[in-house]
């Protein structure tokens, strides 16, 4: 930490306080070492100073932890039921309460006591807001807590100076095993007075926890073992280096160097720092853990120890080369020793990514070796360096694929480089790794902002495969490079002359690499600033092909609204694509218009010219048929059910049916009539009302008249659209359907899909249920064969079972909210008393990263002309 030497005392404060807040707000931070470290350096500068630190520190931690117990507040009921319906063998959904009860009942020394405890003082404050411990009663546990934490922290360190790092991770951690086992004890409890049903549910965790055990014995047996041997030693809670017998097992260049060949065993069972072992019970069951019940015992121990011996002894061959260059870096690290098994289990987790689907498992093999390119050349360690060769190592082992890489991969990797290159020199402005120099007047401060900067706005348009990023990151690489060679000319051969040197020489040789990804791969970045028309045609004329199209190879239910304005058309063999451009999404609306047996392709060529273009493909209400035309690695998600119809309809007999009877014989007494028309050859009055009608009903509504694939007015009167009107015998237009039209494959009408749904207010109360059944009649004796009655959007049908993943919660949320609104759910049941069948509708997109893109880009076609206005006051109508 010694970069904090020389700082103010109001600025080591603000570190102090930020660190101890972000800890409090829930993010798991170590703020005690923050806290540790600050004040070691206030205290030369004496009490005030040290008090100064305290106080901010306290008023941090406070903040932290109230804005922590603000959202569990709002959040926290919901992810306590969440965690209930995934796992209610660890927490019944009958259990929340009584748990909730309990801890409201002993808050008060839950917040003062979780202070103390190492992971716990991150989970208290959101689990009190969760379970709605009083505020006052909380903000009063929160301050004596704080208040008491940072005071005996810094007169710690006041006292006992740096050896008080260790006597607070003593507390820390005996804190945190004591809670552990009370919590053990406290679950036995519970399962001994609730009898038999609390036993068995005590039962059922305990064989599922045992289960899991039985099937990763390595993983077990590793924790085990060096938690045993940590404790054992000393190293659990005392840095290992200050202990007597570190030099005798610990690995390192001289180690090897005195024939001490068993180092890298030995050190392997120790960590140098107690908060290693906190690392370590974090990520080492996770990653070894899973690997083992993926791939098995045997090659889960296998990866871990070969992973484990190859990143130290990679890693020293890389500096015993690099030594006589005289570069001061590498030689600083030569004579260093270090100690644990982070290379092991880091090695687990890269091969723990080859079980992955693509293209995640590209994309976590990406981010873990770019987190470790930035902390080696922002830091520099010894460490630093073994993880590297490490995972390195391993992901060039579980590559197995030869085939050459897509545009996408290209993208990633270049878009993750250039942006681990800015992270490295963001980093290392504060510490002491390879790539820049630390003093903070050196001269190139200057040239790396410069170059940061360049760096941050070139790293996502590249991950688009933008042709401008392309150039831009080429010449800033060509730059770097020149400026590495130019030092190099000038100041010589001795690697130690200068500070300047070694930064360029640095970062200049990965510039070269990222500069060869870019030439190599130079084919993926060919998508334009602005997409403009490119395999889009938006022109009257395309959509007049579009038009054709549909009635020479006919299509789905939904085919008639690729038709509508504001769509764009995409040429594909035998016929269209249909699609509305948000930003860089292109969302289909339905199947590709072409024939059966086309689907595959028009997808795949949907993809190819999205993977040039540098967007984002999506299919929206695609059918059962496309989903299973997808290209390969294509996601889907459930959207809604198609409400079909299928003509004639039965009789209304029966009590299913009463209903139908008393919509029309109600009519017959009132004198309401239904005809079909095509609205635009209706007489102006009749055409003023169906206005009128349509225009109250979107006043009623919290958000504005939604589009896509909600119609209006406007589109139906197009010619082709059928129109049913309910009128009465006074001339007055009491409801009103649209009825689009579905192609069968050479221009015959195969069936109408119903869009435009509207009653007048305070009219004839069944006027919809007469418009459909007297639809189904009429349009069949024209020779229709189905009605479809569309998908109410995230609307489900009781009974049926659907694969639940985070994305289906995520959407039920939206659903419930938008209930209010637009009343999908119940627009659904109302449909299901004309006994329809359904077929499924779905979401095809690539993958769960394009989701967030997708989610924006769909609302924004639902509601093109909501303001920032109309939104606000949706917002309020909807959190009544």
């Amino acid at each position: 930490m010694g970069w904090l030497d020389g700082l103010p005392i109001p600025l080591l404060a603000s570190i102090g306080a930020l660190g101890t807040m972000l800890e409090g707000v829930g993010l798991p931070l170590p703020g005690e070492t923050v806290l540790v470290a600050i004040a070691l350096v206030a205290q030369p500068h004496g009490v005030a100073a040290i008090v100064a630190v305290g106080v901010a520190a306290a008023l941090g931690a406070l903040a932290g932890e109230t804005a922590g117990y603000l959202l569990g507040r709002r959040f926290g009921d919901r992810l306590l039921r969440a965690v209930s319906r995934r796992l209610p063998w660890l927490l019944p959904a009958a259990s929340i309460d009584a748990v909730a009860e309990r801890m409201r009942q002993h808050a008060t020394s839950a917040i003062v006591l979780g202070r103390w405890a190492a992971v716990l003082r991150v989970l208290v404050a959101p689990l009190a807001g969760a379970v709605g411990v009083p505020p006052l009663r909380f903000a009063l546990a929160a301050l004596a807590g704080t208040t008491l934490w940072t005071a005996a922290i810094v007169t710690l360190v006041g006292l006992l100076g740096a050896a008080a790092r260790s006597w607070l991770h003593v507390g820390a951690w005996s804190v945190l095993l004591v809670a552990a086992v009370a919590a053990v004890v406290g679950v036995v409890l519970v399962a001994r007075r609730t009898g038999d049903g609390g036993a068995g549910r005590a039962a059922a965790v305990a064989a599922r926890v045992l289960g899991v055990v039985r099937r990763v014995p390595f993983t077990v047996g590793l924790v085990v073992l060096f938690l045993a041997i940590g404790a054992a030693t000393g190293a659990l809670w005392t840095r290992a280096p200050r202990l007597p017998w570190f030099a005798d097992v610990a690995y390192g260049v001289p180690q090897l160097e005195r024939g001490a060949w068993w180092t890298p065993i030995t050190g392997s069972l120790v960590a140098t720092e107690p908060l290693d072992y906190a690392t370590f019970l974090l990520v080492a069951p996770l990653a070894v853990g899973l690997l083992e019940l993926r791939r098995g015992t045997l090659r889960a121990a296998a990866t871990v120890v070969l992973g484990q011996l190859g990143a130290i002894l990679g890693a020293f061959a890389i500096l015993m080369l690099l030594q006589p260059t005289g570069w001061q870096w590498p030689v600083e690290l030569a004579s260093q020793l270090d100690a644990g098994p982070s290379g092991g289990y880091l090695a687990a987790l890269v091969a723990l990514a080859a079980t992955l689907q693509e293209p995640w498992r590209l994309r976590m093999r990406a981010a873990v070796v770019a987190l470790f390119v930035v902390l080696l050349l922002g830091q520099g360690t010894i460490a630093d360096l073994e993880h590297l060769v490490g995972v390195l190592a391993v992901a060039v082992i579980t590559t197995r694929t030869r085939r050459r890489p897509a545009m996408r991969e290209w993208r990633l990797v270049a878009g993750i480089g250039l942006a681990s290159l800015a992270a490295a020199q963001l980093l290392s402005l504060a510490t002491s790794g390879p790539a820049l120099a630390t003093d903070p007047y050196a001269p190139l401060w200057l040239d790396l902002g410069i170059d940061l900067l360049l760096l941050l706005v070139l790293a996502r348009p590249l991950l688009q495969g933008l042709r401008a990023a392309w150039w831009g990151a080429v010449a800033l690489s060509l730059v770097s490079i020149v400026q590495a060679g130019l030092l190099l000319a000038l100041l010589g051969d001795d690697l130690a002359a200068s500070v300047s040197l070694e930064t360029a020489l640095a970062a200049g040789a990965l510039w070269i690499v990222l500069l060869v990804v870019l030439v190599v791969g130079r084919r993926a970045f060919q998508a334009p600033v602005r997409i403009g028309e490119r395999h889009a045609d938006a022109s009257r004329a395309a959509r007049d092909r579009a038009r054709a199209t549909v009635r020479a190879v006919g299509g789905g239910t939904l085919s008639w609204m690729a038709t509508w304005p504001d769509m764009a058309y995409q040429e594909v063999d035998g016929g269209v694509v249909a699609l509305q451009r948000h930003g860089r999404v292109r969302i289909v609306l339905g199947d590709p218009i072409v024939p059966a047996a086309g689907l595959g392709g028009a997808l795949a060529a949907l993809d190819e010219a999205a993977t040039t273009d540098g967007v984002v493909p999506c299919v929206f209400s695609a059918s059962e048929a496309a989903r299973r035309a997808a290209p390969d690695g294509w996601r889907s998600l459930w959207l809604a059910d198609d409400v079909i119809l299928d003509l004639p309809m039965p009789e209304p007999v029966g009590k299913p049916w009463a209903w139908a009877r008393t919509a029309l014989n109600r009519a017959a007494r009132e004198g309401v009539e239904v005809r079909i028309t095509t609205l635009r050859d209706e007489p102006g009055a009749i055409l003023d009302q169906v206005r009128a009608i349509s225009e109250s009903w979107v006043e009623d509504k919290a958000l504005p008249e939604m589009g896509f694939t909600l119609g209006g007015v406007r589109e139906a009167l197009d010619p082709e659209v059928r129109v049913a009107l309910a009128i009465d015998a006074n001339g007055v237009v009491q409801g009103v359907l649209s009825w689009l039209p579905v192609f069968a494959p050479g221009g015959g009408v195969r069936g109408w899909t119903l869009d435009l749904m509207r009653r007048r207010d305070g009219g004839f109360p069944p006027a919809i249920d007469l418009l459909v059944l007297r639809s189904a009649q009429l349009l069949h004796d024209e020779g229709a064969a189905f009605l479809s009655l569309s998908g109410s959007p995230l609307a489900t049908e009781p009974g049926v079972e659907r694969e639940r993943t985070a994305v289906s919660a995520a959407l039920e949320r939206v659903a419930s909210l938008l209930e209010p609104a637009y009343g999908f759910q119940s627009l659904h049941d109302y449909k299901r008393k004309f006994q329809p069948r359904y077929e499924p509708m779905w979401l095809l997109y690539r993958d769960e990263g394009d989701l967030a893109a997708i989610g924006v880009a769909i609302a924004r076609a639902y509601l093109p002309g909501a303001s920032a206005t109309d939104l606000v006051r949706a917002g309020l109508e909807l959190g009544r």
